[in-house]
């Protein structure tokens, strides 16, 4: 085992002071004698049969003969120098009892200036990074104001500054925990010039909360852009967890909850809805999303024509009085809110793709690839849309396909 370096420094009248070395005189350090190299070698041979010493270079020679005298070989030698292209000042040797004469090794030379610098860069790293603040993304409740959890409460109170999406919203919030810390404006619309500036701000070593109006920041709305920007920046990243409307409405739904993928908010225009609802089509897990009441009968709509009659749950105004979930079909859903009208913000968990629906969509599917195009057209997709989803589901080139359409056409 290599253990340099260990010191071997006596504090002897018969050792010299070693004057060359400031540094060692201000600890109190001594060059040993040969008479203490062998004194010491012999001690810590006791307890393994190998012995690491440091001494000058010029003495060399004569801790070889002594070392050899008393039944140790030199097997390791590293000469250690105090910059780059200066003289050694020092040398790290180890022996070992009872090896055999010769085959002494040689070590690459220890720069004790070039190591310091790696030690100083690290360390100037680290005290940069221990003096940035961290970003904490805040859960707020869903509903009710009693899902707060008691360390995001204290957290707001004590950071100096939330980011929130709606000042409003939550100085509500605030003032119901007595919580008095200041805000600033942080959405979608100004997300890209007020960013850079929140990053500044933790750069500086202050800590941030940025919380959304309800639920997980970062879950359709712009944390997750400021996230990005202080993961980029070095700076970490914290989560204060709680309330998540999607979560909480898919272990109340009935529905398949070891697998789901959440998609959120459709966009808005038919063709960008269809499009992802190709994509999500054969996705065997349960599929989460979110509705206002204003949209809600279109996207039902859009839901049943892109995936099919399928279970569905809807879940709306949770954690609140007048909490409810509606289940049925896609399109018994429809029929209910063709005569109801649709009240509070919405969940809409919908059944994943069985193997017999897949199987069906898969004899369904045209393998010609102008037929398949044709029915993604059918469905909403625009010709460049359509042309792509015909290219993955046939297991083709888009190229292939453009050759097919221009073809027939």
């Amino acid at each position: 085992m290599w253990c340099w370096p260990i010191r071997l420094i006596a504090r002897s009248a018969h050792g010299q002071v070693n004057k060359m070395s400031g540094v060692a005189r201000a600890r109190h350090e001594f060059t040993a004698t040969l008479d203490n190299v062998v004194t010491a070698a012999r001690y810590a041979l006791r307890f393994g049969g190998r012995f690491a010493m440091v001494h000058l270079p010029e003495r060399l020679g004569e801790i070889l003969v002594a070392l050899h005298e008393h039944q140790m070989e030199a097997k390791r030698l590293q000469m250690v120098q105090p910059k780059a292209g200066k003289a050694p000042n020092m040398m790290l040797v180890e022996a070992v009892v009872g090896a055999a004469p010769g085959g002494l090794k040689v070590l690459p030379p220890l720069i004790v200036m070039r190591r310091m610098a790696v030690i100083r860069r690290r360390s100037i790293e680290s005290m940069e990074s221990q003096n940035k603040g961290t970003l904490y993304l805040c859960a707020t409740p869903i509903g009710n104001l009693e899902d707060m959890t008691y360390r995001a409460v204290r957290m707001l109170g004590e950071v100096e500054l939330i980011a929130a999406e709606d000042t409003r919203h939550t100085r509500q919030l605030l003032t119901h925990f007595d919580i008095h810390t200041r805000l600033t404006s942080y959405h979608e619309h100004n997300k890209l010039e007020k960013g850079p500036e929140l990053i500044d701000y933790l750069l500086a070593g202050h800590d941030l909360i940025c919380v959304s109006d309800a639920g997980l920041p970062g879950i359709c709305d712009p944390g997750s852009h400021l996230a990005e920007l202080a993961i980029a920046a070095g700076i970490r990243v914290s989560p204060l967890p709680g309330c998540n409307a999607g979560l909480s409405a898919l272990i109340c739904s009935g529905l398949d909850t070891t697998l789901f993928t959440f998609v959120g908010f459709l966009p808005r225009t038919g063709k960008k809805q269809q499009e992802i609802l190709t994509k999500v089509r054969s996705y065997e897990g349960t599929l989460i999303f979110y509705e206002a009441p204003h949209h809600l009968k279109a996207t039902l709509k859009q839901l049943e024509a892109g995936l099919g009659n399928r279970r569905a749950v809807l879940g709306r105004e949770l954690t609140k009085k007048f909490e409810e979930f509606h289940r049925g079909s896609l399109q018994e859903l429809l029929a209910y809110y063709g005569e109801h009208d649709p009240r509070g913000e919405y969940v809409i968990l919908i059944e994943g793709a069985t193997d017999e629906a897949a199987a069906e969509e898969q004899v369904d599917t045209p393998q010609d690839p102008v037929s398949c195009c044709r029915q993604f057209m059918e469905q909403g997709l625009d010709k460049k849309a359509a042309m792509r989803e015909t290219a993955k589901k046939l297991g083709i080139s888009r190229r292939d396909v453009y050759q097919a359409m221009l073809a027939h056409e």
